[in-house]
């Protein structure tokens, strides 16, 4: 019924001492019972998507957070952020803590999901792609 990320570190100690964050595997449920809050419930969606796509996932935290970090045999590891909108009051929340994920891992690109917005970024030899999370889910 329920799946969790951990904090992304290579101490075990380190993994286990932080709280995990808990996603449902229902998000029908998810609504129901924990939050109507639509950010939440499309970064529940969104890990459902990566769980079935075949990531392994954890979440980085450091100055900013990250939703997830990503990754599948013989891949990069992807940063990856929702949000349901990307506007004027959390845009630099969200890119800064994409960013900061990218230095710290040696990272050139991440991924932020939204509703419905579309964009390319690139800043501080970053590229974050910006895409509409169902367009997403829809490829393949």
């Amino acid at each position: 019924m329920i799946y969790e990320t951990r904090t992304f570190s290579p101490s075990v100690h380190a993994r286990q001492r932080n709280p995990a964050k808990v996603y449902l595997v229902d998000t029908g449920l998810a609504r129901r019972i924990t939050s109507t809050d639509l950010g939440h419930l499309l970064e529940n969606a969104v890990f459902l998507e990566l769980k079935r796509r075949g990531y392994e996932m954890s979440h980085f935290e450091g100055e900013r957070e990250v939703d997830f970090l990503a990754r599948r045999d013989g891949e990069d590891m992807l940063p990856v952020q929702v949000t349901w909108e990307l506007i004027h009051s959390n845009r630099d929340r969200e890119i800064e803590g994409l960013l900061q994920a990218c230095r710290v891992l040696s990272l050139r690109e991440g991924l932020i999901l939204t509703d419905d917005q579309e964009e390319d970024i690139e800043q501080g030899g970053v590229r974050i792609s910006v895409r509409a999370a169902l367009r997403w889910m829809l490829e393949t």
